[in-house]
């Protein structure tokens, strides 16, 4: 089996009322939280094409949340759009 290869673009991202540093962090692990997820869960049909167009408006995070918390909601977020499933949070 060959793997895919996957260029994501986030063009807007609003992290607010976290600081520089906790944003920086949030993308690192919304990166490493989707290729955890495709590694795991493989690619769905909906993903394999050669462009797909996520829109997320707005993801609700809990009060206090950590830059690991917020940046898994979100990859499960785009993961779970681009699978077909709508937003997705993780248990």
């Amino acid at each position: 089996m060959s793997k895919a290869n996957l260029k994501l673009t986030i063009e807007h991202l609003v992290l607010p009322d976290l600081p520089p540093s906790q944003r920086v962090r949030v993308v690192e692990v919304i990166e490493q939280e989707l290729g955890r997820l495709w590694a795991e869960r493989g690619m769905a049909t909906a993903m394999s094409s050669a462009s797909v167009t996520v829109e997320t408006a707005r993801i609700e995070v809990a009060a206090g949340a950590n830059a690991l918390a917020i940046g898994r909601q979100v990859a499960h977020a785009i993961y779970g759009q681009m699978a077909g499933q709508g937003h997705t949070i993780p248990g």
